[in-house]
């Protein structure tokens, strides 16, 4: 009895002529495709690690020294480890945001934002919550002398600082001293960073901001820049007539225990 050699038995499976062997057949092609398959199969199963070498996706943020900045450089970071990347948008705040997040829609390049609580949407907006940060934002309101400020009259004549242009801290302190304009407040538009300087240097009575109450920024400017922030007893009456807000607590010496 005959027993072809390994080398014959290759060659029959690859559909190579052999000696004396029977000629090449529609089996041999079969049998040579599924060869080739299996090979590739096991070749695209080597890596079995999930990466997110497929994402590439912006996201509009807002100021580069703000909270919502700080949350995508997170998340880019993250994705780099996975071989993804996240482009981090600067933006004016969360306004903008809206503004240019449904004016990026034709053309597909920019594809989520971060966006704040309360935002007033255009009708017929093609936009969809999809999350939530997990820990609530913070209005807090700077000064340099903030802690004589013992109640709602004293504000009057204050020149406050609102944040930048687009800002959603720009839009909820109109709408937290919408009632008081009988005060003569003193309302100007900043960047962040130039409003706290002029904090600092008494230009400005107080200034808004809306950020996480352990952002980088706040605790600079408290500890640093030895501002104060404003403690207001009413506080529970303004946050009453706005849905989204409620009155939170930052205790005293959480930025600077000693002093």
């Amino acid at each position: 009895m005959y027993y072809p050699t390994l080398k014959e038995r290759f060659q029959r499976v690859l559909g190579l002529p052999q000696h004396g062997s029977p000629p090449f057949t529609g089996l041999n092609t079969v049998l040579l495709v599924g060869l080739l398959a299996l090979i590739g199969l096991l070749g695209a199963l080597a890596n079995r690690s999930p990466t997110l070498a497929h994402l590439r996706v912006a996201i509009l943020s807002g100021s580069e020294r703000g909270n919502y900045y700080a949350v995508v450089s997170a998340l880019a970071a993250e994705a780099r480890e996975q071989q993804g990347h996240i482009d981090n948008l600067s933006s004016a705040g969360s306004v903008e945001n809206v503004s240019r997040l449904i004016a990026a829609k034709a053309a597909c390049n920019v594809y989520f934002a971060l966006v704040q609580e309360g935002m007033d949407w255009p009708a017929g907006h093609p936009l969809e919550l999809i999350g939530r940060l997990s820990k609530a934002e913070s209005l807090v309101f700077l000064g340099p002398d903030a802690d004589r400020i013992r109640g709602l009259t004293d504000l009057c004549g204050k020149r406050i600082g609102i944040g930048p242009i687009g800002s959603g801290t720009e839009r909820i302190v109109r709408q937290v001293l919408a009632p008081f304009t009988e005060f003569d407040l003193h309302l100007s538009t900043h960047a962040m960073d130039a409003q706290i300087t002029q904090l600092a240097a008494g230009e400005l009575d107080l200034g808004a901001m809306v950020i996480d109450e352990d952002a980088r920024l706040l605790t600079e400017a408290v500890r640093d820049c030895q501002l104060q922030i404003l403690n207001l007893p009413d506080a529970e009456v303004l946050a009453r007539r706005l849905p989204f807000t409620r009155v939170g607590r930052i205790m005293a010496g959480q930025y600077d225990p000693v002093r």
